[in-house]
């Protein structure tokens, strides 16, 4: 079949749609009224009889520049391809994934795209892939084609796309349908002038840029195609079109207000009926109009929240003489929102948003979601204690907004709206010639989602600048929806907020700054004190961290106008490789042009949802139920819900004392929606490491830990008693000869190089100054930097904290007839410029082969950038990897990040300390440590002992310095003769600086100040329990 394909609409600015019907609300039509009642929203468009879903296997040709797309189409001389539909072209071999964050993948020229010019050229993709456009980059174009077979022509057919990137002109039988611009918008035709009995030819045509994409500049990989499912609708003559379910709260009851529009309406009734449990609570039929209105009355229904989602079933049913011809079944929920002063209500309450942002990401497919892939995240948000989710940047399939709906999630509805690569701020937001564009892509957003219970705001878009645009888009949203609206981006203007303040990354500082009225000048303080204040983003989630999450919930919880926050974000976006030697690929990796690199690996669980440390953090700073001592012997349990009695928890506390338990208790906990209730352990002061662990439980399912520090105490060891200690001084070492061992100090360098004991050797064989360090025992400040510690990592280098070497060594040492002490002072001093820091170590040699290190980091000039860590890392051979400590665990814990981990006995393996990023960068601290006991096959070993203060505890299999050059996992090559073990008594926290604050104050480690770490070694050849001693 012959097509014109002369159209011009995705360059022309004036049209971003053109014959696209009206937008309207989604639901999926049956046949019955029982078909429709029992189907599950999952389900329901795949298997009605009213729709057919034309997934599945398409023609594709893929045109990479104008010069190969052809003027005149004939479809049976194209050679096409064969795809799966949905799907992007990017999964699929034709161009490389491209990621790229606050640019434009083509020049800045709004409205103006590339039509003819190469954008770029792509550099070598990581894995050596080869892509069908080459390596120059064109606006490409993709021609899609299925065929669908027409039975009937007296009935009405609507041809419906989900979702497309970022454009779609449309043709049925050689004849030109529509176009439509605005890729997470549903985009619908009425094909019913187009078609023909039997067998018919749809054809898509998709380019890679259009007008359109300047709105469209997220934060995440650039995708292209038909990436949500395609529907045809085949409908009665005589169907309904759209309806709207309004809930106007009226005292205790509800009065339901219900518009359904009738296309066709003349001889047809409207029935409309709300049920719960199959009883029928209200029922109202009319003789059908264009618009059929109705008012159900004086309901006596439960109200929809998160945590109790109470949803009935709203039913339409279409007569046509008597007949029935259409049924809808809608699940509806009651609730109200509003805001009364400063202050967010949902049904009356105050709801704290424990939020995350969502983006369509699947590492397989790209942008498309199957339902079990929606059904997944929505599953984790519930099993993570979140309870509200951003559709960060757009309008999700509308399947997930319902979802929300069943499973309770308030819903922050996002329009398909981001320019923040432009120029500068208020270059398309700013210009009033393109508010049709913005407002077509929020009322399709609006009358999509109107009719579901879970959406509780809705979103003018993203760091779009403004606000002119957004201004004009407010105005509009608010003739025809009462509830609250926002936009961050209002936040840098004079307006400050629409309904509620909007922001993003404000730091803990800030937010007390707000709290005191002192935050900001005289307008944005009469602002923040008129209206709530939402962090729409907060504690960005990018690799180790992040940290300080339980010190915003702490300001969140203490001032009513603060409505929470979304974490951003939920998960890693990456490309996943099968058979390939990078498994996970991110922005550069496929040779793009112009990217941010791994800026997109930024979220709380990976690409495949598996979580990371930052999940558990995040689920227990989240959680409904918290504890606090409230005295002694007396636990407060205060529970954080607004709607839900925490009766439906098991609480299950169990005592530690010296890391053993010694009591449990099973503690009835039902108390009221922000309440408080206490309980009396009877937990008497005792001597000793005591803490309680609470464990709450839904059923079978855990909901959440934390830990209750009673009392800190450090252990003691039982040693060998007596031996004989001696020194044997040589112009290069000097070695400290106790019973059945020794240990060799290297003169030059100050450091330990060898460590044995009754046959034992415990450090790797070093010749000395066989690198900076020269031994294997050293003072070390380094850290390969987190992407937390991205903007004060390149102080660390420019300042050389990563290559210090020790200069200026002074050894001296003391005999006595039972220790002998050694004393050595450095200067840590970079390859370029002056000595940074003194350090002034002692170690205390006893017979037994225990050495007591005691060593004292002083700086030696000003202003130096903050201390990543002070401590000691010791070089052990590889054969010692086994590990049991009694601290902080059981996973990678950091001062400012701990809610997710509790004291207690841990074991393990030293290549189990690290967690997985994509990016490698630091991970696997514990802190809190009391002792480590680090053992080989044979169960002998070394024990880390605290003695003055808990220290902190990491193992790699790899150097900072190494680590620190990796920029993918499988750039990690362990070293196959030794394992790191960083024992540092002050470690640096994470903050959230990949794209927020730094650290707060108190867990920033201040160069110019001096750092005491101390800890003993002591050797063994087996360890018993009894000898470690609380």
């Amino acid at each position: 079949m012959i097509y014109n394909l002369k159209s011009k609409n995705y360059c022309k600015f004036k049209v971003f749609e053109d014959n696209k019907l009206p937008a309207r609300g989604y639901f999926i039509p049956f046949s019955s009224e029982l078909k429709a009642v029992n189907a599950a929203p999952q389900d329901r468009r795949y298997i009605s009889d009213k729709v057919r879903c034309l997934n599945g296997i398409w023609d594709f040709a893929y045109f990479k520049n104008y010069k190969e797309f052809p003027k005149i189409l004939d479809t049976s001389k194209i050679a096409f391809d064969r795809i799966q539909v949905p799907s992007v072209w990017q999964a699929l071999g034709y161009e490389p994934p491209f990621y790229v964050n606050g640019k434009y993948p083509f020049p800045v020229t709004p409205p103006k795209i590339p039509t003819k010019d190469s954008t770029g050229t792509y550099k070598e993709d990581i894995n050596g892939t080869e892509y069908a456009c080459g390596r120059k980059q064109y606006n490409s174009k993709g021609v899609y084609r299925t065929f669908f077979r027409i039975d009937d022509l007296n009935k009405r057919y609507i041809l419906s796309f989900l979702g497309v990137a970022p454009c779609v002109e449309v043709y049925i039988n050689g004849r030109y349908v529509g176009y439509s611009e605005g890729s997470h918008n549903t985009a619908e035709f009425n094909i019913d002038s187009y078609i023909q009995p039997g067998e018919n030819e749809l054809v898509a045509v998709v380019h890679k840029w259009c007008n359109g994409s300047y709105l469209e500049d997220q934060d995440m990989f650039r995708h292209n195609g038909i990436f949500r499912d395609v529907l045809l609708f085949a409908n009665e003559p005589s169907y309904i079109y759209d309806f709207s379910f309004v809930p106007i709260k009226k005292g205790d009851k509800y009065d339901a207000a219900v518009t359904v529009r009738v296309n066709n309406f003349e001889g047809c009734k409207v029935r409309v009926s709300l049920s719960r449990n199959g009883k029928t609570i209200a029922a109202r039929i009319a003789d059908a109009e264009h618009y059929t209105r109705f008012v159900l009355e004086g309901l006596e229904v439960e109200e929809w929240n998160a945590e109790v989602p109470t949803l009935y079933n709203f039913t339409l049913t279409l007569y046509k003489d008597k007949i029935l011809t259409e049924a809808i079944c809608k699940q509806v929920g009651f609730k109200t929102v509003t805001i009364e002063h400063n202050k967010f209500l949902i049904n009356g309450r105050l709801v704290k948003l424990k939020g995350v942002n969502h983006h369509d990401t699947n590492p397989y497919t790209g942008y498309y979601m199957t339902p079990a892939d929606m059904i997944k995240d929505v599953e984790i948000f519930k099993a993570f204690n979140i309870n509200t989710v951003r559709t960060s940047h757009y309008p999700p399939d509308p399947m997930f907004i319902e979802l929300c709906d069943i499973y309770g999630v308030y819903v922050i509805d996002e329009a398909d709206i981001e320019c923040h690569g432009t120029l500068y701020p208020w270059q398309i937001s700013g210009n009033r010639k393109w508010k049709r564009h913005y407002w077509d892509r929020v009322s399709r957003m609006y009358y999509r989602d109107r009719n579901s219970c879970s959406v509780i705001m809705w979103s003018l878009g993203n760091e779009s600048g403004g606000i002119k645009c957004h201004d004009y888009c407010y105005a509009k949203l608010k003739e025809v929806s009462a509830l609250p609206v926002h936009y961050e981006g209002a936040t840098r203007t004079r307006r400050i907020g629409y309904d509620v303040v909007s922001d993003m990354y404000t730091s803990v500082e800030n937010l007390r700054r707000i709290a005191k009225g002192s935050y900001g000048n005289a307008g944005r303080r009469l602002a923040l004190a008129k209206k709530p204040y939402f962090l729409c983003e907060y504690a960005h989630a990018m690799g180790t961290g992040p940290g300080s999450l339980e010190e915003y919930w702490q300001e969140f919880y203490a001032h009513d106008n603060f409505m929470g926050g979304c974490v951003w974000e939920f998960a890693d976006h990456a490309i996943f490789h099968k058979d390939k030697k990078f498994r996970y690929t991110y922005g550069g990796d496929h040779g793009e042009y112009v990217h941010d690199g791994h800026f997109c690996v930024d979220g709380l669980f990976t690409p495949d949802r598996v979580p990371h440390a930052g999940a558990y953090n995040l689920k227990n700073v989240y959680r409904p139920v918290r504890a606090r001592l409230a005295g002694n012997g007396i636990v407060e349990f205060t529970n954080c819900n607004s709607f839900r009695s925490s009766g439906y928890l098991t609480v299950n506390a169990t005592l530690y004392i010296g890391g053993k338990k010694a009591g449990t208790y099973d503690l009835s906990c039902d108390i009221p929606p922000g309440k408080s209730q206490t309980f009396n352990l009877l937990l008497f002061d005792t001597a000793g490491d005591i803490w309680l662990n609470i464990d709450y439980w839904d059923g079978e399912t855990p909901v959440a830990t934390e830990q209750l520090r009673i009392s800190e105490q450090l252990p003691s060891v039982k040693t060998a008693e007596g031996g004989k200690i001696s020194v044997s001084s040589q112009p290069k070492i000097l070695a400290v000869n106790f019973s059945g061992g020794r240990i060799v100090f290297d003169k030059d360098t100050g450091g330990i190089v060898e460590y044995s004991c009754d046959g034992v050797d415990y450090l790797v064989s070093k010749p000395l100054r066989s690198d900076r360090f020269g031994s294997a025992v050293y003072t070390n400040i380094f850290r390969a930097p987190t992407d937390n510690d991205k903007y004060i990592a390149g102080s660390w280098y420019r300042k050389g904290y990563d290559a210090l070497t020790p200069v200026k060594v002074s050894m001296s040492h003391a005999e006595k007839e039972d220790v002998v002490v050694v004393k050595v002072t450095s200067e840590l001093t970079p390859p370029k410029g002056r000595a940074l820091f003194l350090t002034e170590d002692s170690y205390a040699i006893y017979p037994n082969g225990s050495v007591k290190v005691r060593t004292r980091l002083v700086p030696l000039r000003k202003k130096l950038p903050d201390l990543p860590r002070v401590g000691k890392t010791i070089e052990l051979k590889k054969e010692f990897d086994d590990i049991i400590y009694c601290g902080m665990g059981d996973m990678q814990n950091y001062p400012d990040f701990t809610a997710h981990a509790r004291l207690g006995v841990y074991r393990a393996k030293v290549k189990d300390f690290m967690s997985y990023n994509i990016k490698p960068q630091e991970s696997g601290n514990r802190c809190d440590v009391r002792y480590a006991v680090i053992r080989n096959g044979e169960g002998a070993g070394l024990m880390i002992l605290a003695d003055a203060a808990p220290f902190n505890l990491n193992a790699k299999e790899i150097s900072d310095n190494g680590l620190a050059a990796c920029r993918h996992a499988e750039d990690i090559t362990p070293a196959q003769d030794r394992n790191y073990i960083s024992v540092d008594g002050f470690v640096g926290g994470l903050g959230s600086g990949s794209c927020g604050p730094r650290p707060l104050k108190e867990y920033r480690l201040n160069a110019d100040e001096a750092y005491f770490t101390s800890f003993t070694l002591i050797p063994f050849t087996s360890v018993k329990d009894e000898n470690i001693i609380f």
